[in-house]
């Protein structure tokens, strides 16, 4: 099953090193399920900003609904959550003064978004900056045929 907007949100996160975020997965995911989740801010033009990193989850297992999944940046202690990409990926850094986080599947050049969080408070007009993030737009949520948005752009 493809995931779709709202199938995983942010439960928080720490802009302060060692950087950090949680995950909860709303739905039962199979194994193999990929997603990935950005720091690259979002264009007012309808895409990702380029220049910031990319961390991916591929599920080691099946995955249940409710499910909390840990990523500490630089961890080597490994008790990260399985199934991340890596304990340090080049240039994932949260920045303390206001940053984005998106989580979508695909690709940067074509991706389909899954959630998104602005921990400044306020979306930018358009993502200049390694601080920035225009809001992203409806176009580019899939909502799936009878199903309601339950998640809301925070």
């Amino acid at each position: 099953m493809a995931l779709t907007q709202g199938d995983i949100a942010i439960a928080g996160y720490n802009t302060t090193n060692p950087d950090s975020i949680r995950l909860v997965v709303l739905i039962d995911i199979v194994a193999g399920t990929t997603f990935n989740i950005t720091d690259n801010g979002w264009l007012s033009s309808g895409s990702f900003r380029t220049g910031e990193g990319i961390l991916t989850y591929t599920a080691p297992t099946d995955i249940s609904a409710g499910t909390v999944l840990t990523w500490t940046n630089g961890n080597v202690n490994n008790n990260n959550s399985p199934g991340f990409n890596s304990n340090s990926p080049s240039n994932f850094a949260l920045n303390a003064s206001g940053d984005s986080l998106i989580i979508y599947t695909g690709t940067l050049a074509s991706p389909t978004l899954i959630y998104a969080l602005n921990s400044s408070g306020n979306w930018s007009s358009n993502a200049t900056s390694a601080a920035t993030s225009a809001q992203p737009t409806c176009q580019n949520w899939v909502m799936p045929k009878g199903r309601r948005a339950f998640v809301r752009f925070i």
